[in-house]
């Protein structure tokens, strides 16, 4: 489902992706175009517990705060004790 789409059917929320697709817009950044919604929440403790959860299974997966109209991610390493967290 197009990103718009998926925003539009959940504002306000929390929301959890599987299987997104990206698009570069500079060498830093990434903007998330589509994507299957995994879960959706009003409380933050909420998505990130399922994104513990399908990060476990060793699935990849994304969130994104509310308010979230142009999906935009920068990429950068993660660092020391960050990394290893986001590893297991």
């Amino acid at each position: 489902m197009k990103w718009s789409q998926i925003r539009a059917q959940y504002p306000d929320q929390f929301i959890l992706l599987k299987n997104y697709l990206t698009e570069s817009v500079d060498d830093n950044h990434f903007r998330v175009t589509d994507g299957e919604v995994a879960a959706t929440d009003a409380d933050f403790s909420a998505i990130q517990k399922q994104y513990k959860h399908f990060r476990s299974k060793g699935e990849d997966v994304i969130f994104c705060l509310p308010q979230t109209d142009d999906f935009i991610v920068e990429t950068a390493p993660m660092m020391g004790f960050l990394n290893e967290i986001c590893r297991t």
